[in-house]
């Protein structure tokens, strides 16, 4: 997994299978998720939108190179 080492992706760290889920085991973000952040302080600025944008693009950029897709893409 360290191809997926990039500074806007968050460290998956291992997982495991319980009966019928797949559970991650993941780096904790202190600040939480973009959603979070934005549930918290209401809307982005748009400069700062566009950074977060420029951000996301580079990180599926990234994972687009090794075939892998993000099917589950939202604030």
């Amino acid at each position: 997994q360290s191809f997926l080492d990039h500074p806007n992706i968050t460290k998956i760290y291992g997982y495991f299978v319980h009966k019928d889920s797949i559970y991650l085991i993941m780096e904790y973000l202190i600040e939480g998720t973009l959603y979070d952040s934005i549930k918290k302080s209401g809307p982005v600025p748009e400069p700062v939108a566009a950074i977060k944008l420029h951000q996301i693009s580079k990180a599926l950029s990234h994972i687009h190179s090794y075939h892998i897709i993000h099917r589950d893409l939202k604030p």
